[in-house]
């Protein structure tokens, strides 16, 4: 029965590649966010603060997935403005029409016309895709947040090469958070962010691993992967707590139908 499934699996994805589409199992990498969401969830993990920095025009299955958390939402393009309104009226949210940095300070902010790729970084290509240069106040996320937060948090931050600005902002108070999601780059598509190696080197040293790999993007010119966005969790987390592959019963399950070797006397 697997072998048939399998084999009408790679048939449908010959047909749906040619049309730039692909099936994958629900339990293979990469997950989308609904998928890794709903795994959190299966293991009693369901976040009470959620803090969203680059919010563009929103991320549903952050809102579907925990729709009873609070809400912490940072972004600084003010052609997002309605979004975060109508975030707050749905969602016990506040927002902040700030960029998260480092310092609190002002910056100039590049603004595209496709707002969800602005950036504090400009883009390699040059001034033709970097837009509109804008003054913008920039925060620390430890002077945005309140002094306590109910656990489990979870921040995601997206924002066009700005991660580990925002991670440094948080200061000492990063120990507070229980999952993140962050958008991870893997080449210099922006000058002067950091790639893949620094962002998961700087997440270790503060006490994260990575627990999943989840969506990505393929950069137009060559089809190669750009970007990804990686699931860390906190190196004593209760998602960790667990080691091997089964339980008791899978294990039984597995040695009764694994492949095994012939043996040599056969």
């Amino acid at each position: 029965m697997k072998a048939f499934v399998s084999a009408v699996f790679q048939a449908l994805n010959s047909v749906l590649e040619l049309i730039g589409l692909r099936l994958i199992r629900t339990n293979a990498p990469v997950r989308n966010f609904r998928l890794f969401f709903q795994h959190l969830k299966s293991l009693g993990f369901d976040v009470k603060t959620v803090i969203d920095v680059g919010i563009a025009f929103g991320t549903p299955p952050i809102y579907r997935a925990f729709p009873r958390a609070r809400y912490f939402l940072i972004e600084p393009v003010a052609e997002c403005l309605p979004v975060l309104e109508r975030l707050k009226q749905r969602l016990n949210a506040e927002y902040f029409q700030v960029a998260a940095g480092a310092e609190n300070g002002e910056v100039t902010f590049n603004v595209h016309d496709d707002v969800s790729g602005s950036s504090l970084y400009a883009q390699v290509e040059g001034k033709v895709l970097d837009g509109e240069a804008r003054p913008t106040p920039m925060r620390r996320l430890d002077s945005l947040l309140p002094e306590k937060l109910e656990h489990p948090v979870f921040l995601k931050v997206d924002t066009q090469g700005a991660e580990l600005e925002v991670l440094k902002g948080l200061g000492s108070r990063i120990v507070e958070i229980d999952v993140m999601i962050l958008e991870t780059t893997m080449m210099q598509v922006r000058h002067g962010i950091p790639e893949f190696a620094e962002i998961v080197r700087f997440c270790d040293e503060a006490g994260f691993v990575v627990y999943d790999v989840l969506e990505g993007h393929m950069r137009s010119m060559d089809g190669a992967l750009a970007q990804i966005d990686l699931a860390f969790v906190r190196k004593d987390s209760l998602l960790r707590s667990k080691t091997g592959t089964f339980t008791p019963e899978q294990m039984t399950d597995y040695l009764k139908t694994s492949r095994r070797l012939p043996r040599r006397d056969a």
